[in-house]
């Protein structure tokens, strides 16, 4: 196992860099939510590549890579995983692309795809954890940027007031859960991707469900 020197990527900072980027690209003027990933990584010259058994031979449903006989970065997704999963795939590609982003500087020296899976599996268990957490965090911040979708899930929960009062007493995490699927279609995103962003918005004292019922309970 290896130990390198993970950047540190606060929510914060997270969000403020992919609101910097989704901007210049022209995605928070649109207003369009889910942000269209494949479009962005195309703007970005982070090409998406479907490929056959990448998951099969290579146990991965994406992966993120720096392509130096052109030196542009690349990312492969597996066909079965963009055929058949609609919504989680897209996911895929935003925490892939958030790793060229935030660790570009890690690919440098990797020349293969091997040598990119490789470079993962050697991290210890805590560089491991820290680099997947940050893309993942980064990725539901370019998927549902806070500016777009604090407004919309606001608006909600005021015409969706009687949802919010049944699940008043009871846990946060039900309320997410809740919340996450009865906003499915109104964000076209999985599940998985709402309660990741709705579980940005937690104050310190506070659970999540306290705080999205304090702050949006008409």
């Amino acid at each position: 196992m290896s130990t390198i020197s993970i950047p540190n990527f606060t929510h914060k900072e997270s969000e403020a860099i992919a609101e910097k980027l989704l901007g210049e690209y022209g995605f928070i003027e649109k207003g369009i939510l889910p942000i269209d990933i494949e479009l962005l990584a195309n703007k970005r010259k982070c090409y998406v590549s479907v490929i056959p058994g990448v998951y099969r031979n290579r146990g991965v449903k994406g992966i993120a890579w720096k392509n130096t006989s052109n030196g542009r970065f690349e990312i492969l997704i597996d066909e079965d995983h963009y055929t058949n999963d609609d919504k989680s795939y897209r996911f895929t590609i935003a925490e892939e692309l958030a790793h060229s982003i935030l660790h570009s500087s890690f690919f440098e020296n990797i020349s293969t795809i091997e040598q990119r899976i490789l470079f993962e599996k050697n991290l210890d268990e805590e560089d491991h954890r820290r680099f997947e957490m940050q893309a993942k965090r980064f990725a539901n911040h370019l998927l549902l940027p806070t500016s777009l979708f604090l407004p919309k899930i606001e608006e909600w929960m005021k015409q969706n007031s009687k949802i919010i009062d049944k699940f008043y007493y009871k846990s946060s995490g039900l309320l997410i859960l809740e919340v996450a699927n009865k906003t499915e279609l109104l964000f076209d995103s999985s599940v998985f991707i709402i309660k990741r962003a709705l579980s940005r918005f937690m104050e310190k004292d506070f659970t999540i469900g306290d705080y999205l019922l304090k702050k949006y309970k008409p």
